[in-house]
């Protein structure tokens, strides 16, 4: 577990980051912070996570085919959530960033980010 919140952590170090957390599928933090701009990001997480399970259903769906990253943009920031499968279990990494973050930096970060988590999970 150590890793894993050490490794979540260093998402930290973009610029614009307000909080992060890990989710299983049924929304459950598995690690992160718990606040995010006033929100309790671990009930937000979870439905976040819910409409993110949706949304990849319905994109592959229309034939779009497996998503891996869904962006949201609000008033508050940026959500970013990337997917990933592990044997049959999944998880999200869900990332929140001001709205002016330098958004192709923050994905590869969070790319590399989700790659060090594998293992730990």
């Amino acid at each position: 577990m150590n890793k894993l919140i050490r490794n979540l952590e260093s998402l930290q170090t973009i610029e614009g980051y307000l909080g992060a957390g890990v989710f299983d599928n049924t929304g459950k933090m598995i690690a992160g912070v718990l606040e995010v701009s006033g929100i309790n990001f671990e009930n937000a997480g979870k439905l976040f996570q819910q409409m993110l399970e949706n949304a990849r259903e319905l994109i592959a769906n229309a034939g779009f085919g497996k998503v891996n990253l869904v962006q949201v943009d609000s008033q508050l920031g940026i959500i970013l959530s990337k997917y990933m499968k592990i044997e049959e279990r999944c998880y999200s990494v869900i990332l929140v960033v001001k709205n002016e973050s330098n958004l192709g930096l923050t994905k590869i970060k969070l790319n590399q980010v989700a790659e060090k988590l594998i293992p730990n999970l």
